[in-house]
């Protein structure tokens, strides 16, 4: 009778330890294909920044740049920079006119250059930089707060 529960508490922790690994196997599976279904949804939002760049801020450079008001050309790539993952912006025009802002040094992952034109004359260029810091970042947190949700089920799974 000794021997026979002697088995059935190794069979016990055998199949403990089992459904746990397979457990963590799939749970580190299902948090790399959430990590990889969130990286490209923000290369699309990143996508989409450049888009709306090219649709809101454009037309108003354009006309700054014909305009000749610096300033205000100053003021609108800095606003481009603000917006998130966008690391570094440079407006160029013929004129040797050159404003830029942000990280010069940062290593752009992505680079879009826009030519600006106003009623339909180029007036220059507008160079936008994006690097991806921001999506690492928030991809390293997110893989942290899942991998810590999935330990405490699997903690609680081999607990009961």
């Amino acid at each position: 009778m000794n021997n026979v529960v002697k088995t059935n508490n190794k069979l016990t922790r055998r199949l403990l330890l089992y459904i746990l690994l397979c457990s963590a196997f799939v749970s580190v599976c299902s948090t790399f294909v959430q990590l990889y279904s969130s990286f490209q949804d923000d290369l699309t939002l990143l996508d989409q920044r450049f888009d709306n760049i090219e649709k809101s801020y454009i037309p108003s450079i354009a006309s700054s740049l014909w305009d000749f008001n610096k300033p205000l050309v100053a003021q609108q790539i800095q606003g481009i920079v603000e917006l998130p993952d966008i690391s570094f912006v440079s407006v160029v025009n013929d004129f040797d006119y050159q404003e830029k802002f942000g990280d010069e040094e940062s290593v752009a992952k992505k680079f879009v250059e826009f030519p600006v034109v106003f009623n339909g004359k180029s007036v220059g260029n507008l160079q936008v930089y994006a690097d991806y810091q921001d999506i690492y970042q928030r991809l390293w947190q997110q893989a942290g707060f899942i991998f810590t949700t999935e330990f405490i089920k699997i903690f609680i799974i081999a607990f009961f």
